[in-house]
């Protein structure tokens, strides 16, 4: 019996250690599981809507210095990157703990201002989903600590510039 604790209490120490490498490296496999919205103070704060056991994301618009712009529902700045190629990301490892990809587990729902139409999701090299618009993938940038926040407009890094996004779905450009 005490032989069957440890070996429950190596698996879960392996599992813990696991969750904790991924949030830490700042991996878009982190956002799937049902630990990401408890974000570590060094990493990225809860960002994306959905998670296996949440509730739906919403994609939404809001009033920015930049005009109106894409948010999620949590009022987050959404980003695209220039570099894309069409629904592919071409944003990983250190560009996506910059940058880290909208993930859910669905797709989200439409907001006001938002064309419902619009809104997909595209599998990621590592098999998450990211949420799309408009045939962009859509990113956060982690320096943006709250809602509203836009310090990532036109920033020119990872082979691409980054912009805010339009209700149209397309990069608001102005600065």
């Amino acid at each position: 019996m005490v032989l069957s604790l440890g070996a429950t209490g190596l698996v879960l120490v392996a599992c813990g250690s696991d969750g904790e490498s991924a949030t830490a490296a700042g991996s878009t496999t982190a956002a799937t599981t049902s630990s990401a919205p408890a974000a570590s103070p060094t990493s990225t704060p809860a960002i994306g809507g959905a998670t296996a056991s949440g509730p739906a994301a919403t994609l939404d618009v809001s009033t920015s210095r930049f005009g109106t712009i894409l948010v999620d529902g949590g009022g987050r700045t959404l980003y695209l990157f220039g570099a894309d190629q069409g629904v592919t990301s071409m944003c990983s490892e250190n560009c996506a703990k910059a940058w880290p990809p909208y993930v859910v587990s669905q797709a989200p729902e439409a907001g006001s201002g938002v064309t419902s139409s619009e809104i997909a999701t595209t599998t990621r090299a590592d098999g998450t989903l990211q949420v799309t618009y408009h045939g962009h993938p859509l990113y956060y940038f982690a320096k943006d600590t709250t809602a509203g926040a836009a310090m990532g407009q036109g920033i020119d890094k990872f082979g691409g510039k980054w912009f805010v996004v339009g209700p149209d779905g397309n990069p608001i450009e102005g600065s």
